[in-house]
């Protein structure tokens, strides 16, 4: 099924963090606005506590600062323990949504705790209550009362999807467990098809069943066995019901196998057309004037959000559609001129948003997979390049970086003649990062990720650079290879795991096969220069039984597909050696 993931706002946040930047002190200003909105949740007038959470939980979604100290004031807590059973109903649907909020901002951390504290017997006994209580809304009910249910409804089940989506498997499995042994699927059919259920709570609802498919294909099939869902909204929806409608019939035709070209076509076409309804200068989070926002501060924050959602969404899809079109060959001429001549101009544009960047990336890195052996492709991926490029060099973001690299990498293998502008200082400078990373005190957590990135970055930009940029890059990865090696073979190796997880043994693998490739043929112009005058295969038949070494102490049971690639190096480096030497003669 085609990948349809997000990022937690965690993640977005950790981007945004220059690698190894200090924390900064808390002035006592910040401590200021945190201990009387605190001391504000036990205020004894209802309305005070409804409005102390509601700013509570619009700080902590802006301000990550904030929202620690608000955690460490035992904000969770407070919430479970006195909020959610408050004695005033807005105040109990405030603090579904404050509780909500921290899940999905703070991830694992809060998640599990809420878990091993029960939360789940609160929650069933607040969907038994919503349940009731919707079977009494009629054309009698008050508007006020109304929006109340409502609004309870769908906090409740937000903080579950954002249960649901955690990133730990353990964790996601009891809470899909819950969701699939429970009713929640037919409280959520009662809730869409209710004849006075609001657009904002019909969106929620289409979006909670999108999520969750996301996640779990056992929920896609028991949705779609009882979910009656025409292929597109109405055109009266909002925009981001839309991109959920299309999203969950993705879904479902994909598990049907029933895209077709002309189904992906108008997926895409679709989405199009949303994305231009969406203001993305309404795409930026805003802090609030004063310590306890305004209505029309919440308001303004509201629309906001959901305006990122649909961007959000609309990524994931068109990433998801791209990957699909490509795996099954459903590409035609209709799909690249609506792709090339709409769709990836408004992903480039929407990439320079810092909010959707790393989204957009993936997006144009699917896009550059599939176009890059047509012929019409080159020119749009050199303008897309010369944008990509400086930002491979100049980020420091590793997460970032990585996208930039990955997208760089795929566009260097497009079809044609063309050259990389890159210059030697910048591809010195970025081989002196990498190598820094390797030598940090603090490994980053996808240092990994972020090498084999690097590695197949670096092997395509000889073809396409000067003469002393193919030589830089041959001396690194021939060094690489060498480091990589003498650290398994000489290193403590438990000692090494624990710090570097695989590291070397990918990096061996990634090195050698980029030599392989750069380095393939005697024609390439800088084959002479580089590989037989710097002497390459000396160097490399030293290195042939640290390999061998490496290979028989890889753990085949834990480590299968890297036992395998190593065993394709091993026996492939020795006869590239030969070959090399004979090529001349």
């Amino acid at each position: 099924m085609g990948k349809l993931k997000k990022k937690s706002r965690a993640s977005i946040e950790r981007r945004k963090q220059v690698l190894g930047q200090r924390k900064k002190e808390v002035d006592d200003s910040t401590q200021k606005k945190v201990a009387p909105l605190i001391s504000k949740l036990s205020s004894s007038a209802p309305n005070e506590r409804s409005m102390a959470i509601s700013a509570v939980s619009m700080i902590c979604d802006t301000d990550s600062k904030l929202r620690k100290l608000f955690l460490k004031e035992k904000l969770v807590q407070i919430t479970m323990e006195q909020l959610l059973n408050d004695n005033n109903d807005e105040c109990v649907m405030e603090a579904w949504g404050l509780l909500r909020n921290l899940v999905v901002d703070e991830g694992y951390a809060v998640a599990v705790y809420t878990w091993r504290n029960d939360i789940w017997t609160a929650l069933h006994a607040a969907l038994v209550k919503a349940d009731a209580s919707l079977e009494k809304v009629d054309g009698s009910t008050g508007s006020v009362e109304k929006t109340l249910l409502f609004d309870y409804i769908e906090n409740v089940l937000g903080l579950i999807e954002a249960l649901a989506e955690v990133d730990d498997n353990d964790l996601r499995d009891e809470v899909m467990n819950k969701v699939l042994s429970g009713n929640i699927v037919e409280f959520l059919l009662k809730v869409k098809s209710h004849p006075k259920v609001t657009a904002k709570l019909y969106t929620f609802v289409i979006g909670f069943f999108y999520e969750i498919s996301s996640q779990s294909l056992e929920f896609l099939r028991l949705s779609s066995q009882k979910l009656s869902l025409e292929t597109s909204a109405s055109s009266n929806s909002g925009f981001l019901a839309q991109l959920y409608h299309i999203g969950l019939d993705f879904q479902l035709k994909e598990v049907q196998n029933a895209i077709t070209p002309q189904v992906a076509l108008r997926y895409l076409e679709t989405i199009q057309t949303l994305l231009a309804q969406i203001d993305l200068s309404k795409t930026s989070r805003q802090e609030a004037a004063s310590d306890i926002p305004t209505k029309e501060e919440i308001t303004g924050f509201q629309e906001t959000k959901m305006n990122i959602q649909a961007v959000d969404v609309a990524l994931d899809l068109v990433s998801a559609i791209v990957e699909s079109i490509g795996s099954n060959n459903l590409g035609n001429e209709q799909i690249y001129q609506v792709s090339t001549n709409h769709i990836i101009p408004s992903l480039v544009l929407i990439s320079q948003n810092e909010e959707f960047v790393s989204k957009a990336l993936v997006a144009l890195y699917n896009y550059s997979w599939l176009l890059k052996s047509e012929e019409d492709w080159l020119p749009t991926a050199q303008e897309i390049l010369a944008m990509v490029l400086p930002q491979v060099y100049q980020t420091e973001e590793l997460e970032l970086k990585t996208d930039y690299l990955n997208l760089a990498w795929v566009l260097l293998s497009t079809s044609g003649d063309f050259e990389a502008n890159s210059d030697i200082n910048q591809v010195q400078g970025l081989i002196t990062f990498s190598t820094n990373l390797v030598q940090s005190e603090q490994i980053p957590g996808n240092l990994t990720g972020y090498y084999t990135s690097l590695i197949r970055f670096l092997s395509k930009l000889p073809a396409r650079s000067s003469l002393e940029i193919a030589t830089a890059i041959g001396d690194f990865l021939v060094e690489c290879t060498r480091s990589s090696l003498e650290q398994l073979v000489t290193g403590n190796f438990t000692q090494i795991h624990t710090r570097y997880q695989n590291l070397f043994e990918i990096n061996t693998v990634e090195c050698l096969n980029a030599i392989f490739d750069v380095f393939g043929d005697a024609s390439y112009a800088y084959d002479e220069s580089v590989y037989v005058q710097r002497d390459y295969s000396s160097k490399l038949e030293s290195l042939i039984s640290h390999v061998k070494r490496v290979f028989k102490v890889c753990d085949k049971s834990k480590h299968p597909e890297l036992k395998e690639q190593l065993a394709e190096v091993m026996d492939n480096l020795p006869l590239f050696i030969e070959y090399k030497r004979s090529e001349r003669n």
